[in-house]
This record gives C-alpha cells, sequence and structure tokens, in this order.
C-alpha cells in the first residue's frame, strides 16, 4: 500500500504541496490579522502597541514559509508588515504624536494598506488556485 501511495505523491511534491498550504494559510491569516487590528485600533489606538508586534511576527512567519518555497511575491507580502508596522512606528515615534494625533493617520494607513494587501493576496490567491 505504501508503495502504491509513494507512485502517486512523491515525497517531496507531497512535502512541497504541504508547505504551500501552510504558507497560504498563514498568509490569509495575515490578512485576517490585518482587518482586526483596524477594528481594534478604531476601538482604542493604544492596541498598536500590542497589534503591530504581533503583525510583525506574523509576516516575519509568512516571509519564511515562502522563502522555503521561493515564492517571491509572497515573500513580499510577509515582508510589508514589519515594514509598515515600524513606518507607523517611527510616524509616531518621530513627529512626537500623541494619541488623539495618531488616531486619524494611523488608522488611515492601516485602511490603505490593508486594501493593498487583500489586493495583492487575492492575486496570489488566484495564481495558486490556477496552479492546482
Amino acid at each position: 500500500m505504501e508503495e502504491l501511495l509513494d507512485d502517486i505523491f512523491p515525497e517531496n511534491e507531497g512535502l512541497f504541496m504541504k508547505r504551500n498550504r501552510i504558507s497560504t494559510r498563514v498568509m490569509l491569516g495575515q490578512l485576517i490579522f490585518a482587518f482586526c487590528a483596524i477594528f481594534l485600533a478604531c476601538y482604542s489606538i493604544l492596541t498598536i502597541v500590542l497589534t503591530g508586534p504581533m503583525a510583525s511576527f506574523i509576516g516575519i512567519v509568512v516571509f519564511g514559509c515562502s522563502s522555503k518555497l521561493k515564492y517571491y511575491r509572497r515573500m513580499a507580502i510577509g515582508i510589508s508588515m514589519p515594514i509598515f508596522s515600524a513606518i507607523c512606528f517611527s510616524l509616531i515615534y518621530f513627529l512626537d504624536w500623541t494619541k488623539r494625533e495618531a488616531y486619524v493617520p494611523i488608522i488611515a494607513l492601516m485602511v490603505c494598506y490593508t486594501i493593498g494587501l487583500s489586493f495583492l493576496v487575492l492575486i496570489e490567491l488566484k495564481k495558486n488556485r490556477k496552479n492546482n
């Protein structure tokens, strides 16, 4: 029985398919987290103190999963989140914004980023579906 399964799914191909599914799921998790971060920031802008590092971690995981498969577009999607978090942090820190001053611009940036991320993830999912 095992020989039959080995003929159907070679070991390397099965591993590639498994990593592809993991990469896709983590990328979708990144998108869902981006939407949740917007809602949390609308509730209280102070939540970005936690969501920023968490988003960076998720982005690094997406980058790591995608780099093993050499999916360069997914790697860019993954690394965009830590870069975006660093930009938001830099704006708040260097412009010395209070939470009231940071509320509108940071949420506007988060919405724009999430819309762009949504388009990139949808394009990647369509490409992935065509390949499978």
